[in-house]
């Protein structure tokens, strides 16, 4: 039970008409909304007098929309610890797929999407780059293309390797 919220812990909560509740039923709601107290218990924490106040005052349309309230920061809290593991994965993970993963969903979550990117990429800047590696195992050739249009730091290399032997006859393993 120390892990609780105390009354002193929590700021009053504003309705969306505008209302405040008090500290006594602000504290009612965020128990509600953050532990699996039963009512009595919740009643007891925050100070009312018996379950039925208790119990009453969160049926009332104020006591559910201030549990909305509660519930939606309680969310939001969460939400917050959430992207910073996302973060933290996308940056540091040891697994390139973990890393990968992270970042794919931090930017799906962010509202950029894969034919977003897509059409993005080809936006006619002349910025594309197609790079295919095709390991052929029935001879042991390898054959490594790569395409490049307006960049010049990328140069296009049509070289194909044949028979486990690159430039200058070293073996490639």
């Amino acid at each position: 039970m120390n892990d609780l919220i105390s009354a002193n812990e929590v700021s009053p909560i504003t309705l969306p008409d505008g209302t405040e509740l008090d500290a006594r039923q602000t504290h009612a709601v965020m128990l509600r909304a953050t532990s699996t107290l039963d009512i009595e218990d919740i009643a007891k924490q925050a100070g009312y007098s018996g379950r039925s106040t208790c119990s009453h005052f969160l049926r009332s349309n104020r006591g559910r929309a201030g549990l909305q309230v509660a519930i939606r920061q309680h969310l939001l809290d969460g939400a917050r610890v959430g992207l910073q593991t996302m973060l933290n994965l996308a940056t540091s993970a040891r697994s390139e797929n973990v890393r990968q993963l992270a970042a794919a969903d931090l930017l799906d979550r962010a509202g950029y999407n894969s034919q977003e990117v897509q059409a993005a990429s080809n936006d006619g800047s002349g910025r594309e780059v197609n790079i295919s590696i095709n390991l052929n195992t029935s001879d042991t050739g390898i054959v490594i293309e790569g395409e490049a249009e307006s960049l010049q730091q990328i140069p296009v290399s049509n070289e194909v390797v044949q028979g486990g032997r690159g430039k200058n006859d070293e073996a490639i393993p």
